[in-house]
């Protein structure tokens, strides 16, 4: 059998060299031969349409380009009975920082085991994040029963985007972990709206989540932005922001999340949000729904000083703060969602100090005291005291449509000032632009055929 055809020489991302190489089968060995043996970091591996079962996993560990023939027609299924992934992407040079894609397959769990790991646990800082990964447009199915917690991707200390997937049903389909120490709270800051600061989640498909969409603890840190997600249980919650959490654990916090433009559907209660530790955006999300519970919770479990360091390089504490949630709706144009405290260590978390809400959810109009506002810029008032915020857009703030869900009719746009001393606002948040900067490859260059 011949090994490979011919070699594509081009320039992709910042690897100017990178090659292209087209395997004939999608055995796990053909991976192993090919990786290991003629991919460069950068390079781009193509695999036919085609089916193999794996009966053992795989450790990927330099940054490649892997491209199937398309969801539903290049078919990898796992016979690896494991709690473990099938493929693990963990390169063995972090400083590189090469890309690393997985596109175009069906990766079938069987009932066996997880589905891909992106990094690895125990890795302690200082050390460099890969920030070029994406996984787009495969189908994840088969999820393992039983199992709770990242049944088909866990992203541990990568950065990238996960876009254009279906996940067929299970209980949780993604972590967002690092699941280190609190070395990341030692050397690694948190920035609300970067592009090579988290893992963003859009445009995606879950059809049928029964436990939650996805987690942060140990440090992590996520973006959830244009989905479609159907639930088929009640969620408590939907997405978690783990706190602190002292003892055996030794569990540091939730560095942040974003999570805006997600269109959820299912008839059941939904508990949104369970914020326990760091900064949250939390904006324009709906949920069809007929009857049911819908809330946001923030609470404290632990005080931060029982998991060091308390704050981050730039002064970020552990526990909740500097958070925002607005204009997230039933049916697109009903009631807005209710925000709720739960348990506390002292006064944290603290309403209008440490978190902040929509002042209509009370049924009240924003006068820059309290709470969040939005609507135009030439309605922000003048006054105003430290901490609020105000969303300023010339979109409606009283009706989603269009503005929810995978690849939305219109992007959800506007700038978010806080008042950082009184009268006196600031541009604080921005989120990315849409869709996420990797979905965008630059064009080939310098192209030469090899035979």
């Amino acid at each position: 059998m011949t090994l490979y055809k011919y070699a594509i020489i081009f320039s992709l991302i910042s690897f100017c060299h990178a090659a292209e190489w087209f395997a004939p089968n999608v055995e796990r060995s053909t991976f192993v031969f090919y990786i290991e043996n003629y991919a460069h970091p950068g390079d781009v591996i193509y695999f036919p349409a085609d089916t193999a079962v794996w009966n053992q996993p795989y450790m990927i560990k330099k940054g490649v380009i892997l491209i199937g023939a398309g969801m539903d027609s290049t078919y990898i299924r796992s016979n690896y009975n494991s709690f473990d992934p099938l493929i693990l992407f963990n390169p063995s040079n972090y400083e590189l920082n090469a890309p690393f894609r997985f596109s175009g397959f069906t990766l079938d769990c069987g009932g066996k085991s997880r589905g891909i790991y992106l990094g690895h646990d125990n890795l302690f800082h200082p050390y460099k994040i890969q920030t070029k990964v994406r996984i787009d447009h495969n189908r994840f199915k088969g999820a393992k029963a039983g199992d709770i917690s990242a049944q088909y991707i866990w992203h541990f200390s990568m950065f990238g985007v996960i876009d254009n997937n279906i996940f067929e049903p299970c209980y949780w389909p993604i972590k967002a972990d690092p699941n280190s120490d609190c070395s990341w709270w030692e050397y690694v800051t948190y920035t609300p709206g970067a592009e090579d600061d988290c893992m963003y989640i859009e445009d995606n498909v879950f059809q049928g989540i029964s436990g939650m969409v996805s987690d942060g603890q140990f440090s992590g840190r996520y973006v959830c932005r244009y989905n479609d997600i159907r639930i088929t249980f009640d969620m408590e919650p939907m997405f978690d922001m783990h706190g602190n959490q002292s003892g055996t654990f030794g569990m540091c916090s939730t560095f942040g999340c974003e999570i805006y433009g997600n269109n959820i559907t299912g008839n059941f209660d939904v508990r949104f949000v369970d914020q326990r530790g760091g900064q949250a955006f939390v904006y324009y999300n709906n949920k069809n729904s007929t009857n049911d519970y819908y809330e946001i919770q923030v609470r404290e479990e632990y005080a931060d000083a029982g998991n060091p360091p308390a704050c981050a390089p730039d002064g970020q504490p552990q526990h909740v703060s500097d958070s925002y949630y607005w204009n997230n709706r039933i049916n697109k144009r009903g009631e807005l969602f209710s925000v709720t405290e739960a348990q506390h260590v002292g006064d944290i978390p603290l309403v209008n100090r440490d978190f902040f809400y929509d002042t209509r959810v009370n049924h009240k109009a924003f006068n820059g005291t309290s709470g969040v506002g939005c609507g135009c810029i030439a309605d922000r008032p003048a006054t105003c005291t430290t901490g609020v915020g105000y969303w300023a857009t010339e979109q409606s703030v009283t009706d989603l449509t269009g503005k929810v869900g995978a690849h939305p009719d219109s992007v959800i746009s506007g700038i978010f000032y806080k008042a950082t001393a009184p009268n006196t606002w600031t541009e604080y948040y921005k989120p990315l632009p849409y869709p996420h900067p990797l979905r965008k490859p630059e064009p080939l260059k310098n192209l030469h055929f090899i035979k």
